[in-house]
């Protein structure tokens, strides 16, 4: 399973989890090891177990290179 999650090192993604008081995280991806996520947020770093991550995709982009709002 970790080996799914190293395509995202070290890119803007955007997680949705699932029993969190906040569903989704806007992050930068900096470490996957024995079914933990390492991620630097805006607020500082958090480690996320896998098991919790429902959807993962990298943050989207326009055609300018800027990142796009997402609406939850």
């Amino acid at each position: 399973m970790n080996e799914i999650f190293c395509r995202y090192l070290n890119k803007d993604c955007v997680i949705y989890i699932s029993n969190s008081a906040s569903n989704v995280i806007e992050c930068n991806v900096t470490g996957v090891s024995d079914n933990w996520l390492t991620v630097k947020t805006k607020d500082g770093d958090e480690i996320i177990n896998i098991d919790y991550i429902i959807r993962i995709k990298e943050h989207p982009v326009n055609k300018k290179g800027k990142k796009k709002s997402i609406i939850y």
